[in-house]
């Protein structure tokens, strides 16, 4: 059930339908994912002309699409090519539509002004990332920037950011800016098949959902292939401050100070986190409090692995999730689970799910 597609970055365009001998990849939207393709070149049931090998492995231009029932579950960007000449075998690394957005500004080398701004006024949190999205894929009349990214309907609110370019800071950062926002929005761009069958990335920005799924982890066939509890302090805070413009005696500082996790005592983990972009003290404040809230206590992802045949391609990111457990030596009794924050696939038929 699962297909191949090299498609061009740009248009979208299924430009061949491949078949490789092996690959993994993962997708999440709390980061950029990324693949490993492998393809053997001297099988004669697949093979193809040395020149349209070339062009399909063209590095940024191209993009490889893996499906299960032609749904694009991942879409990545070929980021690296590596070719063995006695093995014949041909391996792309990719990687999702985030990292262009990483390294590029929201502004282009011309119009780069060292007293210019990118301002949004008057708009919600949605708003304000649809509008970072936009200047990140889209430029009319420049082939080279714009990108298949669909955005969603423009809202307006009462929250309003602006952006000296001499920071130059990259689009990515300012959508983790907003995403980090207390009650900001989460954003995954989807790929799909848009109405003419070409390649398109859905923005999908706010709180995200998709349809449920459940296991009895204690029944017979309970369906599971993996089922792992992981529970990662490495990044767990006490407190925050906020470092934000300005230098020595003059620099801007905002808090949030630990309140107590109950039947819990640990050393002290204040930490400071940089926000030189931020001058204003209760967007300080505002900052280190949602660093606080994302960190307070240590991370618990639940891992499951199923048949792809059982959950796609209805599941999606933000789908819920939970396996029920009871009488284990070391896991209490109940449901666990929460969203789907990422996902994992080779050429096999089961599916890795990340919850957290």
């Amino acid at each position: 059930m699962w297909s191949h597609w090299i498609c061009d970055t740009f248009t979208g365009s299924r430009m061949q339908q491949v078949f490789p001998s092996g690959e993994n990849w993962r997708t999440s939207f709390t980061g950029v994912g990324s693949g490993s393709h492998q393809f053997q070149l001297r099988d004669e049931e697949t093979r193809l002309p040395r020149a349209t090998w070339q062009d399909l492995a063209t590095p940024w231009a191209r993009t490889v699409v893996s499906c299960w029932a032609d749904v694009p579950q991942y879409a990545g960007l070929i980021r690296t090519q590596k070719y063995g000449r006695f093995t014949g075998v041909l391996e792309l690394s990719t990687v999702e539509i985030r990292q262009v957005l990483a390294i590029r500004m929201p502004f282009t080398v011309p119009e780069y002004d060292p007293n210019g701004v990118r301002a949004v006024i008057g708009k919600s949190l949605r708003g304000i990332m649809r509008q970072v999205l936009d200047w990140g894929t889209k430029r009319p009349g420049s082939n080279d920037w714009s990108l298949p990214v669909v955005l969603p309907a423009d809202e307006s609110g009462s929250q309003s950011r602006s952006w000296q370019m001499y920071n130059f800071e990259t689009v990515e950062q300012l959508l983790q800016q907003i995403e980090g926002t207390n009650g900001g929005p989460d954003l995954h761009l989807r790929p799909r098949w848009g109405a003419t069958g070409a390649l398109e990335w859905e923005s999908r920005i706010g709180t995200l959902t998709g349809p449920a799924f459940e296991w009895d982890s204690t029944a017979s066939e309970h369906g599971l292939a993996d089922f792992t509890v992981t529970k990662d302090a490495a990044k767990q805070l006490t407190g925050v401050f906020s470092i934000g413009a300005g230098s020595e005696a003059d620099m801007k500082v905002g808090q949030s100070p630990f309140t107590g996790i109950p039947g819990t005592r640990i050393p002290n983990l204040d930490a400071t986190r940089s926000f030189k972009t931020l001058a204003d003290d209760a967007q300080l404040d505002a900052a280190a409090l949602a660093e606080l809230q994302a960190f307070r206590e240590p991370s618990r992802v639940v891992t499951l692995g199923a048949l792809a045949s059982d959950v796609l391609p209805s599941m999606v990111l933000g789908s819920t999730l939970r396996a029920w457990v009871e009488g284990d030596e070391f896991l209490d009794d109940g449901w666990y689970g929460g969203t789907l924050v990422g996902m994992s696939g080779n050429l096999s038929e089961t599916i890795g799910m990340e919850i957290a």
